[in-house]
């Protein structure tokens, strides 16, 4: 029931035409972009039509950004995360509510991936331990720290 909701939704949000679309248009969106990302379905066509009706909303550029590192777009998608780290939250403004989880944790943990993906390991380090910083008690992001300073040669404690 509820992809035929979110279908339904779009559709009303095409009608509208350039420029009629709101915030509150967006949600179906979103919802329809983590359904078909669930199933293993291309998210690319939904997500670039979002983008374009809503190139101001933050979740949907930070799903671009996890969709390009999945792709192996690394290069790609560490420029978008350190966008995001770079946000000021406390001087965003508009009716956009975000997680501001996406500026953060959300953010560095990803990045820290890519950088990992691309050799360059200072800087999957810092990531890494500033994701962890902000969730001491991940043990997904203390493992990949440890895998990191190791293969730097450097044996620091993560706990």
């Amino acid at each position: 029931g509820a992809e035929k909701a979110w279908t339904e939704a779009i559709r009303m949000t095409r009608a509208k035409g350039p420029g009629g679309a709101t915030h509150e248009d967006s949600h179906a969106y979103y919802e329809m972009i983590c359904l078909l990302e669930e199933r293993g379905d291309d998210i690319g066509p939904l997500l670039g039509e979002a983008l374009a009706l809503f190139p101001y909303d933050y979740l949907f550029v930070w799903t671009r950004a996890k969709a390009l590192a999945r792709d192996g777009r690394f290069e790609e998608a560490a420029r978008i995360f350190e966008s995001l780290l770079s946000i000021d939250i406390d001087t965003l403004t508009g009716p956009l509510a975000f997680n501001s989880r996406i500026f953060g944790e959300l953010s560095h943990e990803p990045l820290a991936a890519c950088y990992f993906k691309l050799g360059l390991l200072a800087e999957s380090e810092a990531h890494y331990a500033r994701a962890l910083e902000l969730d001491p008690e991940n043990t997904e992001y203390k493992t990949k720290l440890m895998l990191v300073r190791a293969m730097l040669g450097r044996a620091k404690s993560t706990a």
